[in-house]
């Protein structure tokens, strides 16, 4: 662990520390405020009702400091830009489609379904090239996706 991140952990640590303490003080004096206020009248008093309404939003400010915390550790190893694009995709059923992934210079034809991922074909560096130029063009190519998906099964065929 770097001393940058040691730092920035230490500094939140202690500002959590300090957002605890100040509720732990806010919900005793508003609980003697409270308790005056009563025997006074029955209405609560403004200073009582505002150190309620601080205790609150701190207990929501920990809250959200926490979640976003969680999530931190939680999605610490996930990395957007692995060089792994979504090209295009067809449902065929209620959570079953095909995709057609970009991996580096090759394109993977997968079936994913609810409980599983297939590789269902494999599209070389030219053809992929292909179907990514008339995937930038404005109006659909004919054929789009069900063209390249029949030519990756009839080359599979042809190879075996």
């Amino acid at each position: 662990m770097t001393a940058q991140k040691r730092q920035t952990r230490f500094r939140s640590h202690n500002i959590l520390r300090g957002l605890l303490a100040i509720s732990v003080t806010l919900v005793v004096a508003a609980g003697g405020s409270a308790q005056e206020a009563e025997t006074v009248t029955a209405a609560p008093s403004l200073t009582a009702l505002a150190l309620k309404l601080i205790l609150v939003l701190t207990v929501i400010v920990i809250m959200i400091y926490l979640t976003a915390w969680i999530a931190r550790r939680r999605w610490r190893g996930h990395t957007p830009g692995t060089g792994i694009r979504i090209l295009a995709h067809h449902y065929v059923g209620p959570r079953k489609m095909i995709q057609l992934l970009q991996v580096g210079q090759r394109g993977l034809l997968i079936g994913v379904t609810e409980r599983n991922i297939s590789a269902l074909g494999e599209l070389n560096a030219e053809e992929l090239l292909q179907f990514t130029s008339q995937a930038d063009q404005p109006a659909p190519a004919p054929g789009g996706f069900a063209g390249t998906l029949r030519a990756a099964f009839s080359r599979r065929d042809q190879d075996v």
